[in-house]
């Protein structure tokens, strides 16, 4: 197997990737970035709306204090406050560190447009300007500079190449196996640093907005290299996603400038269900579409968006590519209400760090989506893209090269086999499963379904054909799906409450007791559970 040696591997190609890749050359390092898709075109960073949390460079106490409140609140006072102060703390350095790599924002009169999504308290969303890329791709305008910028500073970049494990010695890393999609060549990445950037698990869910290839890899590739993950039953699904007649996620900060959710009774139910109204968390939100649904005040599985109160001038000055793109389609947003249900979106959960990005696993470091801890049961609207910059900058500025990484051991890689199952046939199968039992409404009895039926997958893995390359990188894709499930299903039957973005049928109240974080981890071959309370 042919070995590559680099001082640090970087696995993601998306805006926490980047981010960290350029501070860790910045520092003389030798930076290898694999990613599964195009570098700058995967990842969830490439369907986001470009809408980021960031403070001015200078703010008082007292806005320090209200940007905490408002992420504690949100996230039900289960987040690491370590992470939240820290993120807060440098949220000044968005702006800086965007337009350091030649990103573009948005500007009226030399001053950044702001918005205000719900859950914060202040408009302090900055907005990227995407009237150069195309609406189903806005988060390019990010990350196609920082691209061009790795390629000028000399970062080695590997396309299309999945890794499949990360290598350890005593607790150490010492490398990764990856697998070429061209030609189903596997190889050897020699090296003490690997930075897991690869997002979050959003294909684990029938419902999702989330990209391909966002299955999940970071934390699957971290918990069998044996660290610890944190919060895994807190999945955000997205209130305002749009199915027909294109599949669009409709960006909550429409709330802010006056949009309400309808039924199909014409009723904004929102205030039914929080003092907030629309300005309600996507938790509450999300909860409350499901409830108008199930309880028949829906139309065709969908509740409505209604803009009508939204000036033409703020839509078009702010929202222009959207707006047109609609119109394009066929609605008008002045005119027309918009059928809009939920879709997984975001993972809160993730890898367990310590303020300076560090795993459990010596030599594994984590950023952006991969990692677990910062929006506790549930994530402001703006916070996920400051995640990736903040987090990304400073792992990547606190890397340092490993000497005498130790020497790596010959693994066994999957075979090639001939049976009458095909992945795509398993994989329809878990992502069904996993809606149906374990999504926005959730019980102990839906639960312990999903995971029987979880384990029946596994065990039919034996019998499924792989004939090709394109079937081993799938079945990698398959194993770390079921991971995810598992540890998912996991920590939520554990949280025998309801909190944030986590709701239980059978316990519907939020719990004191359960104010903390489970904590999972593989031991001897099983999923060993912590809880710590906060």
């Amino acid at each position: 197997m042919e070995i590559i040696k680099t001082d640090v591997l970087v696995i993601g190609g998306g805006l926490a990737g980047l981010v960290a890749a350029l501070e860790a050359k910045a520092k003389g390092l030798e930076v290898l970035l694999i990613s599964k898709s195009k570098v700058g075109r995967s990842g969830n960073t490439l369907v986001s709306n470009a809408f980021i949390a960031a403070q001015p460079e200078v703010f008082g106490d007292e806005e320090r204090q209200l940007f905490i409140e408002d992420i504690l609140k949100s996230g039900k006072e289960i987040n690491d406050l370590q992470l939240v102060e820290l993120f807060v703390d440098n949220s000044f350095q968005v702006i800086k560190i965007l337009e350091k790599y030649g990103v573009n924002l948005k500007k009226t009169n030399g001053i950044y447009v702001r918005g205000k999504a719900p859950g914060h308290s202040e408009a302090r969303n900055i907005f990227v300007n995407t009237e150069k890329v195309k609406l189903m791709s806005k988060g390019m305008a990010i990350t196609l500079p920082l691209l061009a910028k790795a390629k000028e500073m000399g970062i080695k970049l590997m396309e299309r190449c999945s890794v499949v494990k990360i290598l350890t010695k005593d607790n150490q890393v010492c490398g990764a196996v990856a697998l070429a999609k061209k030609d189903g060549r596997f190889f050897t990445i020699k090296t003490g640093v690997v930075i897991l950037a690869s997002g979050g698990n959003g294909q684990v869910f029938a419902q999702t907005n989330n990209t391909n290839d966002v299955t999940g890899d970071s934390y699957s590739l971290a918990y069998e290299a044996g660290a610890r993950l944190r919060d895994m039953e807190y999945i955000q699904f997205f209130p305002t996603m749009m199915y027909k007649p294109v599949k669009l996620a409709l960006t909550s900060a429409l709330f802010g400038e006056g949009a309400v959710l309808r039924n199909a009774l014409g009723e904004a139910f929102m205030v039914n269900y929080d003092p907030a109204g629309n300005m309600a968390t996507r938790d509450i939100m999300c909860q409350a579409i499901f409830n108008e649904i199930t309880a028949g005040r829906g139309k065709e599985g969908c509740v409505f968006l209604d803009c009508t109160a939204i000036s033409e001038e703020i839509l078009v000055n702010k929202y222009k590519e959207f707006y047109d793109y609609l119109k394009k389609a066929g609605i008008d947003l002045r005119k027309e209400y918009v059928p809009v249900a939920p879709g997984t979106h975001f993972c809160m959960g993730g890898i367990a760090i310590n303020e300076q990005g560090e795993t459990s696993v010596k030599g594994l470091w984590a950023c952006g989506e991969a990692v677990g801890g910062l929006h506790g049961a549930n994530r402001l609207g703006g916070n996920a893209l400051a995640e990736a910059i903040i987090f990304g900058s400073l792992v990547g500025a606190r890397v340092e090269k490993v000497q005498n990484v130790p020497l790596l051991e010959e693994i066994q890689l999957q075979p090639l086999q001939d049976g009458d199952i095909t992945l795509d046939e398993l994989k329809k199968a878990l992502r069904e499963i996993m809606w149906k039992y374990s999504s926005i409404i959730r019980s102990r009895d839906t639960l312990l379904q999903a995971q029987d039926q979880v384990k029946e997958i596994k065990e039919s893995l034996k019998y499924v054909k792989l004939s090709c390359v394109g079937d081993q990188i799938r079945f990698y894709e398959l194993i770390s799906l079921l991971n995810n499930a598992e540890l998912i299903t996991t920590g939520a039957i554990c949280r025998e409450e309801s909190r944030g973005a986590h709701y239980r049928s059978d316990f519907p109240e939020t719990d004191i007791k359960f104010k903390g974080n489970f904590y999972l981890q593989k031991v001897n071959g099983k999923v060993k559970v912590e809880f710590e309370k906060c």
